[in-house]
């Protein structure tokens, strides 16, 4: 039973970003409750991930928060989110909007961290006199998991609490398994609700985070109303299409693709993110046989500015909270924005523009864009660039769209060249296009 369970978790994370083997053995249990303010908590060993908690500002950026693990750099973390299920995630490498979404770290947030390969072990310290805690009965889990799904969870309380004292503060939505790691083995500890038999993870130590399950068919607690933003506009669909192909590489033995292509446009009167745009295809009997999330090609959107989103079924990338078969009798989609301001952080972007482009059909039917991007900012550029072409039908509706990236980082008024290609058996009937670039700056 026990090994059940703790294959079930394994899984569980396995399914973060599913591409090659990305869990490897994990170590670094719930580490001190004495740990400083404004530190990560519970930081990895090289090479090895870990369940790290920031103790710290809320809105902290996720790359200082992470930097305090010091002579341990941290090159990944993965956050769980306890309402939607869906994971967001940080990369030490692309920290940048539009490769990494977990911009921010709030006070008690957990995180799956993974210390960087080579790094040196840092030495331990003695154990410093511990302070006051709180008196029994006194704590709270935060990020508490909804029913069914799981959430990266953090006690908050008096070191050695039951886990299930502890769990039980999470209140209308029952926890019935939580895991942690033990510290010395890498192995899993733990905990099911009524199974004390079975259970390994018996207490839990302050900022000490786990994996929680909420109780399936658990009432959800009542939402808080949200506030409507008082913009005169908003990040809007403008149009979209969808598109079959074929292709010579296999995924899971499926040669067919099915694309989505939308074009979204800032409406608003300031620089916006379109934040997560999540699709939903239904087949005849209305049923939701196929689920992808992906973002816009520009990380910010400038007022009345135009960009888009692309999306394939199946793909060689893609999430746990994602299916990636060939949606076989889908009948209609469905599209979903979720529009945000900007953090300081984020506004970053530069100017870029494109020049000399030209389109042509090669010998084979292929679409061919070609020209050059060039920074006209002030500001180098820094990270990966992306340029885009939008192709639109007669109706002017959004037909096809695609893009590249150039890796050399672009000084003020530095170019290159780009080259998008759009395959013979993609619609490439086109009207007119629109080519683009975004890039990013310190």
């Amino acid at each position: 039973m026990r090994k059940v369970k703790a294959k079930a978790a394994l899984l569980l994370l396995g399914g973060i970003i599913v591409v090659g083997v990305l869990i490897l053995p994990w170590a670094m249990g719930p580490g001190s409750s004495e740990a400083q303010q404004d530190a990560m908590h519970n930081c990895p060993q090289a090479g090895k991930w870990a369940i790290s908690v920031w103790d710290g500002d809320d809105g902290t950026e996720t790359g200082e928060a992470l930097a305090t693990c010091g002579a341990l750099p941290v090159v990944a973390a993965y956050y769980l989110d306890p309402e939607t299920g869906g994971w967001s995630y940080w990369f030490a490498a692309h920290p940048e909007p539009g490769v990494s979404n977990l911009l921010t770290l709030n006070n008690m947030q957990g995180v799956l961290a993974l210390g960087a390969v080579g790094a040196t072990p840092s030495t331990p310290t003695a154990t410093p006199t511990p302070t006051p805690t709180p008196g029994p009965g006194a704590g709270k889990v935060q990020d508490c998991p909804q029913a069914g799904k799981w959430a990266i969870s953090v006690w908050s309380g008096p070191d050695g609490t039951e886990t299930g004292e502890a769990l039980a503060t999470c209140g209308a939505v029952p926890v019935v398994a939580a895991y942690s790691l033990d510290s010395q083995t890498g192995g899993w500890l733990g905990w099911f609700a009524g199974q004390p038999g079975e259970s390994t993870l018996a207490t839990v130590n302050n900022m000490q985070g786990v994996l929680a399950l909420g109780a399936i068919g658990a009432p959800p607690p009542s939402p808080t109303p949200t506030p409507t933003p008082g913009t005169a506009g908003d990040v809007v669909l403008v149009s979209s299409n969808a598109f079959t192909t074929t292709s010579s590489i296999l995924i899971d033995g499926e040669s067919r693709r099915m694309h989505i292509v939308g074009e979204l446009r800032n409406d608003s009167a300031t620089p916006r993110s379109a934040g997560e745009v999540r699709i939903k295809i239904y087949d005849a009997a209305d049923n939701v046989i196929g689920s992808r999330w992906t973002y816009a090609f520009d990380a910010i959107i400038m007022p009345g500015r135009t960009t888009a989103f692309e999306v394939t079924y199946p793909s060689l990338i893609y999430s746990s909270d994602e299916t990636n078969g060939f949606p076989e009798g889908w009948t209609r989609y469905e599209i979903s924005l979720s529009p945000r301001d900007l953090h300081p952080s984020e506004e970053r972007r530069i100017n870029v523009t494109v020049h000399d482009v030209q389109a042509s059909v090669g010998d084979y039917g292929s679409l061919y864009v070609k020209g050059t991007v060039r920074n006209d900012d002030s500001r180098p550029q820094k990270w990966d660039g992306d340029v885009y072409a939008i192709l639109y039908d007669q109706q002017d509706k959004i037909l096809n769209a695609s893009r590249s990236f150039w890796s050399e980082e672009l000084q003020p008024g530095q170019g290159t060249d780009f080259e998008i290609t759009f395959s013979d058996d993609e619609p490439i009937d086109y009207s007119r296009y629109l080519v683009q670039a975004y890039a990013e700056g310190e």
